[in-house]
């Protein structure tokens, strides 16, 4: 998942999800679809059409698992990559960003509140949740490869549905609006509020998204009946080679459809999650030659030039934690993502995800005792 977008000095580098414009404050219902939109967490505070502020916080339990710190970390690398300038994630963000069923605990969130229960093993979500009166967004799994799927799916897909080349969330939002609208049904609002995604880490497991959920609001009853028939009879239409409403890497779109005295759900269906295969050996695996602490964030250190053209666009390092104590990692994360023009997620990992230490790019290693120094030694 390579992401590669970023203003740098004067230059506006290429990328997979640029913006041209950089909007003010963001009015838009917070929702999946719109996270990354400029002016909802990613602002511009002095008017010059560059990101350089992220309205946000992430919040770790006070028994987060070395899991729960990668996944932090992965989301802090992606927030700091999409800004040109940065605080730190403390607590001075205005939205929360929740990681793991410990971080759940610390913000006051149920865990019926992403319907924990229900989540098979491998299973995580990303979902908007109501944190007493303010919204937050919640990454979590079942387990700890739940919540690593659910982090990597927003910090290394978000705003795309699954492919980087493919739609997006808001493409998938228009593409239910015109259907319905073709049909006459008058749609007041759409929003994707949670997605459920499946780790390819699970023997036998389809990795992709389980189900994306996409609340449609109705003005009139009639028009939530209308809405159910087409959508229950979206296969005729497929045949008939109208919108397909099918995505790459998602099983299943949940509709829930509302109006002033009905709710109702309907399945659309999709195609099967894509076949989770070996990773090949990750870019800038060399070895650093050159690295010492003067350099760390230049591209003789952690960072790399994949087309020499001095411009760092990606990023070298793995950094993994263990132990108590290692919450600063996601500051390093984030100064990294900060840094690169390119990145692909994720940068952090727990040990256990690390099968070859000789095949990794230059490890980090973070806390005491490491269990990987022995191995490098």
């Amino acid at each position: 998942m390579t992401l590669r977008m970023k203003n740098f000095f004067l230059l506006l580098v290429a990328s997979l999800v640029c913006v041209a414009h950089v909007s003010a404050e963001s009015t838009a219902v917070l929702h999946l679809a719109n996270l990354f939109d400029p002016g909802v967490i990613l602002k511009d505070r002095n008017g010059d059409e560059v990101i350089d502020f992220v309205d946000a916080r992430i919040v770790i339990g006070e028994q987060a698992t070395a899991a729960d710190i990668a996944s932090a970390a992965d989301v802090a690398a992606r927030l700091g990559f999409e800004t040109t300038a940065l605080d730190l994630f403390g607590p001075g963000g205005d939205l929360p960003i929740v990681i793991g069923t410990a971080g759940m605990l610390r913000e006051g969130i149920p865990d019926d509140a992403i319907d924990l229960a229900s989540l098979a093993p491998g299973e995580g979500t990303v979902r908007i949740v109501t944190s007493g009166d303010r919204p937050a967004v919640v990454i979590a799994g079942r387990d700890n490869r739940g919540t690593r799927a659910a982090a990597q799916m927003l910090a290394g897909r978000l705003p795309f549905v699954w492919d980087h080349q493919g739609t997006t969330l808001a493409g998938l939002v228009k593409d239910f609006e015109k259907f319905l609208s073709e049909r006459e049904i008058d749609v007041q609002s759409v929003r994707v509020p949670s997605v459920r995604v499946v780790s390819g880490k699970i023997p036998g497991a389809l990795e992709g998204i389980e189900v994306i959920v996409l609340e449609i609001v109705l003005g009139t009853d009639e028009n939530l009946l209308s809405a159910e028939a087409a959508l229950r009879d979206l296969g005729e239409a497929r045949d008939s080679n109208s919108f397909s409403l099918s995505y790459a890497g998602v099983r299943r779109v949940l509709v829930r459809l509302s109006s002033p005295t009905l709710n109702i759900a309907v399945d659309v269906f999709g195609e099967e999650s894509v076949e989770s295969g070996p990773r090949g050996r990750r870019p800038g695996s060399g070895a650093k030659d050159r690295l010492d602490l003067s350099s760390l964030f230049e591209i003789d250190g952690l960072l790399g030039d994949a087309n020499d053209d001095l411009i760092p666009d990606r990023v070298d390092a793995a950094l993994v934690a263990t132990g108590t104590g290692i919450e600063g990692v996601v500051d390093l994360a984030a100064r990294i993502g900060l840094e690169a023009t390119g990145i692909s997620i994720p940068i952090a990992y727990p040990p256990s995800e690390i099968e070859n230490p000789a095949l990794a790019p230059t490890l980090v290693l973070i806390g005491n005792n490491h269990p990987l120094i022995d191995s490098l030694v």
